[in-house]
Parts: structure tokens; sequence; C-alpha cells
């Protein structure tokens, strides 16, 4: 059986290949069908009408039976949306039978529900932000009313209850813009405006499907004691609604270090070369990309732990009762492929994104939030210098132990992190840095050289294979496109242009009316300018490094030759082939 009533696939439209999945449906492949095509777990006479709807983009609810382990048909309602400019269509599962034992709880829930309200005395409420509209219920079963208002409406009444404006202000934008965690306190009662007696409060918090805001609901308490001190606000980020930076740590300390609970697992989770698409796409695309990448953490954290915003592309999350690497695993891998399946490659006009995370657990790592948290962000240092999209999940017996992961940690700083050292300094600090055999991963060098140096992108070939070796920088192509292209650095063509010691290329849309073979290969990387220089590696193997502008016009600067020539010679220290 599917351990929970509703899950999210990604699949590939043409091959039916899944992309992506929250971590349950990844359970209930197992093993033996991890790397099934969707079809292959729909039930055989249910197929071919799967088939038909995914190639039709049927958008209606549909049925079919989806094949447990045991060849158990599980009956699902079915619904396909296509991803804009992509070849990856969401799927979304129901699973029938959970939805009916959900059902039954739900109404166990209510009656408990009434039950508390019959003691306490508390009024509901509750927020749609798709009418503008609040309900509050007041009594139970036979006795039970409902008072609507607009939103407009409640705003008048609690101006009319408080002289602290600013709050009402922020209740009430909080509301519309599906704030998670929402809190006012007022003197008198939104039943009798007019009758000054006693105070009230408001606790409500704001409830998403999918990543879309749906409605608010929460209670509102009434008291005559002016003592009643449940006056503390939870802090949220305004852009994704989760858990703001202060707010998120003082949990996880307070998780941590005061209550020391067992076996918990805390992730930092950073977008990959965030500045970049900002750079490239603009700040609206890169503030939709945060608010999508929150939505997605936060359905798949759900009630199993904490989620907040801890900087302007970093997230921090600390998952309950997941103690090892097998129990954190599958969550990680799930919020990294859904990301991946959300912003594929090569799709026009869209940024590719992808998620470095590391991660440590409490008590087994660490014995403070500290300790943790720096062995939870010298993992993700780890997951980015090893090429990132990925995750690293620390181990003593990989990484050393505390005091070793410290030290590492202070070596790892930007190397022009005041921003006044000459390009000349930085390729000494870097050279130094390689000749000294440090440990200094060619990934890392590249970053730096990314960094610093302000290249869109960089490639580096096995010139006698033709073969890339890394790239790293802006748009990225996929596996398959790579392995399309990256030939062409064999064509008679091109090994022609290397008269010299490198070839400058300021428009590649030069070279169409020569060789447009060329030409459609560069095209379909994404390559707009290159400057290339030829060396060979340590072990006397011929490699070239390509200096790449993507998707945008380029001119070289060649005054800075050497400085392209020098970088090569730092390359020509490693082993690459």
């Amino acid at each position: 059986m599917i351990n929970s009533k509703k899950h999210k696939i990604i699949i590939n439209k043409k091959r039916l290949d899944v992309i992506s999945a929250d971590t349950d449906f990844y359970e209930f492949l197992d093993d033996t069908r991890f790397y099934y095509s969707f079809d292959r777990l729909v039930m055989e006479e249910d197929r071919q009408r799967f088939v038909q709807n995914v190639e039709q983009g049927c958008r209606e609810w549909f049925v079919v039976h989806i094949l447990d382990a045991n060849n158990h048909p599980v009956p699902c309602y079915v619904s396909l949306q296509e991803i804009s400019a992509s070849d990856n269509m969401e799927v979304v599962l129901l699973d029938i039978e959970k939805l009916r034992e959900s059902e039954s709880l739900l109404d166990k829930r209510c009656r408990v529900n009434e039950a508390i309200h019959g003691l306490y005395g508390d009024d509901a409420f509750v927020y749609y932000p798709d009418r503008d509209e609040v309900e509050i219920i007041t009594g139970t079963g036979a006795h039970m009313s409902c008072m609507r208002m607009s939103l407009e409406q409640l705003q008048k009444n609690l101006e009319l209850l408080t002289e602290d404006g600013n709050s009402v202000n922020e209740f009430i934008t909080g509301l519309r813009n599906g704030s998670r965690y929402l809190f006012i306190k007022v003197d008198g009662s939104l039943h009798n405006i007019n009758s000054g007696n006693g105070h009230s409060i408001i606790k409500c918090a704001g409830i998403y499907e999918n990543g879309v805001y749906n409605m608010s609901v929460g209670y509102i308490h009434e008291y005559m004691e002016r003592t009643y001190n449940d006056t503390r606000k939870i802090e949220i980020d305004s852009l994704t609604g989760l858990l703001a930076k202060a707010e998120i740590t003082n949990m996880v300390i307070r998780t941590v270090d005061l209550e020391k609970r067992q076996n918990v697992t805390l992730a930092i989770v950073d977008i990959d070369h965030f500045k970049k698409v900002n750079d490239e796409f603009g700040h609206m695309t890169g503030d939709n990309i945060i608010r999508q990448v929150a939505a997605i953490l936060a359905d798949e954290v759900g009630d199993n732990g904490l989620v907040g915003r801890i900087g302007g592309d970093e997230f921090m999350i600390l998952f309950y009762d997941a103690f090892d690497m097998e129990a954190a695993r599958p969550r990680l891998r799930s919020i990294k492929n859904t990301v991946c399946g959300v912003f594929p490659p090569d799709v026009p006009g869209q940024p590719t994104v992808t998620l470095s995370i590391g991660c440590a657990a409490f008590p087994k790592d660490a014995s403070n939030y500290e300790e943790l948290f720096t062995l939870a962000d010298f993992a993700l240092y780890r997951a980015k210098e090893k090429g990132r999209n990925r995750y690293i999940i620390y181990s003593r017996e990989l990484h050393g132990d505390i005091t070793a992961v410290k030290n590492a940690t202070i070596s790892k700083t930007r190397i022009n992190n005041r921003g006044d050292m000459s390009k000349a300094d930085i390729l000494c600090v870097i050279m130094d840095k390689v000749v000294c055999r440090e440990d200094y991963p060619v990934e890392r060098l590249l970053d730096d050289y990314l960094e610093n140096f302000e290249i869109p992108r960089i490639t580096v070939y096995d010139a006698e294979a033709g073969k890339v070796l890394h790239m790293a920088g802006q748009k990225v192509p996929s596996k398959e496109v790579i392995a399309e292209t990256e030939n062409y650095i064999l064509k008679e063509y091109w090994q022609s242009l290397f008269q010299g010691t490198e070839v400058v290329i300021n428009d590649v849309s030069s070279i169409a009316p020569v060789n447009d073979e060329v030409y459609q290969l560069l095209i379909k990387q994404g390559m707009t300018a290159c400057l290339q220089v030829p060396f060979k590696d340590r072990k006397g193997h011929k490699c070239i490094v390509s200096f790449e502008a993507v998707n945008k016009r380029y001119v070289w600067n060649t005054e800075r030759l050497h400085y392209y020539r020098l970088m090569a010679k730092v390359l020509a220290e490693y082993i690459l082939v």
C-alpha cells in the first residue's frame, strides 16, 4: 500500500520515466522498482488509457489502479498537469482507500474538536482568500452558528477594539498574503463591539496545498482577565511564509540545547548559483524561485519537522525522527529531485535550478546546537565543492571530528572576501593553493574562477577524446545535450581555428555561414561566445579550457589574454584524464 493519501510525481511525457517524487512514493517503489517507468506501475487494464491521457494532456481526474510491490492494485484518482516549456508533467495521485480512511479520521477529529470547543468555548476562525471573506463559527452541533463578514469589515471591527492600528494592518496583510502564523490581541468582543467588556485574541495559520495558499484557520479566545499573556507572535518570513531566521534558529536551539530532543537532523539548504539567476533573469524571477523552493520544502517536511528561511537563498530544516543516513536520505533526495523536476535544464527563458544540501544529526554527531550547525554547514560546503546539485550527510569517519571540521571551515572563506584584490593577486592565491597541494579540487577551482573573474561558464575538454571533463557556471546543459554536442571540439573546422595558442570568438553566429554543423552544436549548448586555451594536464594529456558566454552577447577583453593563459596553466597542475 502507498503510505500516504496524496503524492506528487514528476514524469517525462515521452519516456514516462519518474523524474522526482515525494519520499513516501519512493518508499512505495522500493529498490526492486526504483527505475521503473511510471506506466509499468499502472495495472495493465488501465495502462493504455493512462498513456493516452498523458499524450493528450488530460486535465480531468480519472481512476487508475497502481500496483504495489506484491502486485496488489491500489485504486487511485489521477490528475495530470503539464509543466510549462518542458518535457515533464506532474502526476498527482490520490489513494482512494486512504481517502476513505482520512474521511473517517476527519469525522472523529471533528467530534473531538466539538468536545474541546464545548469545554473552552473558543470560536473557530476561517478566512477564505478566494472570497476575501471571514467566517466566525460559534457553538457546536445543533447550536452551531456562523457569522460571515468581509475582510474589510473585520478590519473595521478590529480597529474599533484597539488603538494599535499597526497591529491590525499587519494582521490583515498577513491574512491576505497567507502568513503561516498570525496573532492579534484586542480589547472587547467581536460578537459585541460596543460592550467594552473583556479581551480577545485571534490566532490562525495559513493552510497551503501544493504550495498554493488556500485559507487561514484558527480560533478566537475571549477572556476577562487583563493578565492573559499569550501574546508572543511567531516571526514569519514575508516572502515565503516560512519561519524567519531568528524564529527557526531559536526553535532549533530550544529543541537541541534545552529539550535535548533525541534523533533529529539539521539540514542547511542553498540554491546553487542564485546570484547568477538574479543577474540573468532579474530579481522578480529570483523571488518567484525562492517562493517555489520554499513551498517544496514545506510540502516535504510537513508535520515532520521545522523549516525556515535563514538567508537570501538559504534555508534551514529540522527533521524529527531522522537520526541516521538511511532515515535522512529519502527526504533529501526527494527535495533535490523535485526542484530539478520543476526547473529542468534546457528550457528556453527559464533558469535551471538545483540545490546543495548539508546535514548532521543530534545527538549522534554533535552535543549542542553550535556543533550541529557547524557540521551541517560544513557538509553543505562539501556538497558545493563536489559540484553542487547534491546532498552530503556528515560522517565522522569521512570528514573527521568537530575539531577537524572547524579547522577546515576556517580555511574555506572566499578568496577575495573584502573585494579589494587585483586579478593578479587572486591568481597568485589560487596558484599557491594548487601548487602547495591543498585540499583544493578542480570543481572548487572552477567556482573560484567563475566568482572572481565574472565568467559566465567554464568547460574543460579532453582534447583527444572530445569529451567534457568538467562544466560549471550558468545554464549547464543536461547530460544528454552534452553527449550530443561535445564532439564539436574534434571537428576538422574547429581544429583549424587553433592556429595560435587560443581561439577567441565574440559571436558564434559568425560561424554559421562557414560551418553550420558546428554552429548548431554550439547553439544547442547555449553558447554565444567563447575563448579557448589548449594545455596539457600533469600527465601530459591534451586538454582545452573553454571560457564561455551563454544566451547573451559577450566581448572578450583581449588585453587580458595573459590571465586566461595563466588560468589554463593552473589547470595543468591537475590530473584531469
